[in-house]
């Protein structure tokens, strides 16, 4: 899958695969605004026009970058959320566990247990993921990809 980032900050995108589109444009200088693109609901941010500007290609309309680094930008707050939506379902499940206690003295502690193991990971996969983002974001911007996006009408952002 490969998003499009257009100046004016729409998102496009479609689902051919990225590397071959990348081998594409490498090797036989493809020109990709020329694929099908789908609106996104997505707006681009700093981060992702920051990505683009070190991981992305050049288009006539904009900048091409991989489907799968986009979506990394997003999983540090989908295992927030996921993690969130997990603790709010346990909340539910308190007055059965309160009788399970009384039925298996120790359950509740045992079940304390288990959700500081799963914090624990939970925590690190957070922080795993956010040193990726950090790995992504340490790649210098390509200056010919920042010059095309000036020129497309886009601005640098800060972070780039």
């Amino acid at each position: 899958m490969l998003y499009l980032l257009r100046a004016d900050g729409s998102m496009h995108w479609t689902e051919l695969p990225a590397q071959l589109a990348f081998d594409a444009v490498r090797e036989y200088g493809a020109e990709l605004s020329m694929l099908d693109w789908t609106p996104s609901e997505w707006r681009a941010r700093d981060l992702e026009i920051a990505l683009a500007l070190r991981h992305g290609v050049a288009c006539r309309t904009g900048l091409v970058v991989a489907g799968a680094l986009i979506a990394s930008l997003e999983r540090p707050r989908a295992l927030r959320e996921a993690r969130e939506a997990a603790k709010g379902s346990e909340h539910a499940l308190t007055v059965k566990n309160l009788a399970m206690d009384r039925l298996v003295p120790g359950w509740l502690a045992s079940g304390r247990r288990v959700e500081t193991v799963i914090d624990r990971a939970a925590d690190l996969a957070i922080e795993r993921e956010i040193e990726r983002i950090e790995d992504l974001m340490a790649t210098p911007v390509d200056q010919r990809l920042a010059s095309h996006w000036r020129v497309l009408g886009g601005l640098v952002p800060e972070l780039a």
